[in-house]
């Protein structure tokens, strides 16, 4: 048995998110992906910040012009208070959660580890094809051949086939 680990920021983002990827395609429990996402997408917030690298919420100017920049921050971080501070809130308190909010948090941490490395892990890579084939409108203009190809022969609600390929690939 290891007695200890040396790791890195970066390297602990990437095994939390890689795991969330995993939990993702086998559908396991939406606050657990969520979790682990969170804590992934905090180390990468926190390092584009230090790096200058423009994060698409937390910089946003239109919503620092309108105000709202603190409001939507707070609403995004709500559910990740509430699962990890238990004592700010009494020990009933409930909170309405959108599963949705899992994949993403998964999604803007797998684009910010890209922004600072230059390089996206196999995992993630297919993370996002998955999310650009339930979202094309979010996928780059000259992506849009090969989407429409892929979504004749895969859906994105093929959880399983998204499975068995990163499984292969393992």
């Amino acid at each position: 048995m290891i007695e200890y680990e040396i790791v890195d920021k970066i390297s602990a983002a990437r095994r939390q998110l890689i795991s969330a990827i995993y939990m993702f395609f086998e559908r396991k429990d939406s606050i657990a992906i969520y979790s682990l996402s969170w804590d992934a997408y905090q180390i990468l917030t926190d390092l584009c910040k230090q790096k200058g690298i423009q994060r698409e919420i937390e910089d946003s100017e239109i919503l620092n012009e309108i105000s709202k920049l603190s409001e939507v921050i707070t609403a995004m971080r709500k559910p990740r208070n509430f699962f990890k501070h238990s004592d700010r809130e009494s020990d009933d308190a409930t909170i309405k959660f959108f599963p949705d909010a899992s994949y993403l948090i998964l999604a803007s941490s797998c684009q910010y580890f890209l922004k600072l490395t230059g390089d996206l892990f196999y995992e993630g890579r297919l993370f996002q094809w998955w999310f650009l084939l339930k979202h094309p409108d979010r996928a780059p203009q000259d992506w849009e051949i090969k989407l429409g190809e892929a979504s004749k022969i895969i859906s994105f609600n093929d959880y399983e086939l998204f499975l068995e390929v990163l499984l292969k690939n393992k």
